[in-house]
């Protein structure tokens, strides 16, 4: 527990939420038979990594997530490396094609299974090591490659002022990829077709597409 705790807590406390995490798998592990939690058990369950995912997954499963909702929202609140991102029900909301009301009842059905925090106008992931867990066990190879171009996407958009630097082919193309998902600022539409007429990439296509694109 110390050595797993020491990504949160580097002074070398045990981190409380992966302490309430153990106690919970204990418990679960032995239920009502009598006998003794043993190392072993523990690695059988695969150590902390496995006691974490095991509780994100039987979260999910008491909120009963049918639809995807959920999961949908919790992607949404990650970044592609694994991060927590801090966002508004409008950029949720956009980012998994939910209604806003269906978005509204998946941020309070997690926030009341304590997956999720609201500060203020933003929304965030309530643990660090949930968000690692949703990272890994949630997002998939396509997400996490579409999380990686919209980052890059806005984090280009952000400093083309100061930087000038443009989009390349290779970035242009993974934006065509996945350009039924991108709704682009007045700022990423211009660095799209700034980069566009600069280049050869297809940034054309992605303004032509009213479907996913802000205009």
């Amino acid at each position: 527990l110390q050595a797993f705790s020491a990504r949160q807590e580097p002074e070398g406390a045990v981190y409380p939420p992966y302490l309430q995490m153990f106690i919970d798998h204990v418990w679960r592990s032995l239920g009502n038979q009598p006998g003794i939690y043993r190392f072993d058990r523990y690695l059988a369950a695969g150590a902390m990594e496995g006691v974490t995912a095991g509780y994100l997954s039987r979260q999910l499963e008491y909120a009963q997530d049918t639809e995807g909702h959920l999961k949908a929202v919790l992607v949404s609140l990650v970044r592609s490396y694994g991060v927590k991102a801090q966002k508004s029900l409008v950029e949720v909301a956009a980012d998994t094609r939910l209604s806003k009301k269906n978005c509204e009842l998946a941020m309070e059905k997690l926030i009341d299974l304590r997956l999720v925090r609201h500060l203020d106008e933003l929304y965030e992931i309530a643990h660090d090591f949930l968000a690692r867990e949703v990272a890994s066990k949630l997002v998939d190879a396509e997400e996490r490659e579409f999380k990686r171009v919209r980052e890059l996407l806005t984090s280009k958009a952000a400093s083309y002022g100061t930087t000038h630097s443009l989009l390349s082919v290779e970035e242009l193309l993974l934006l065509f990829k996945h350009k039924q998902r991108l709704i682009l600022s007045d700022e990423e539409v211009g660095l799209t077709m700034t980069s566009w007429a600069e280049g050869k990439g297809p940034g054309l296509s992605l303004l032509l597409d009213r479907k996913s694109t802000r205009l």
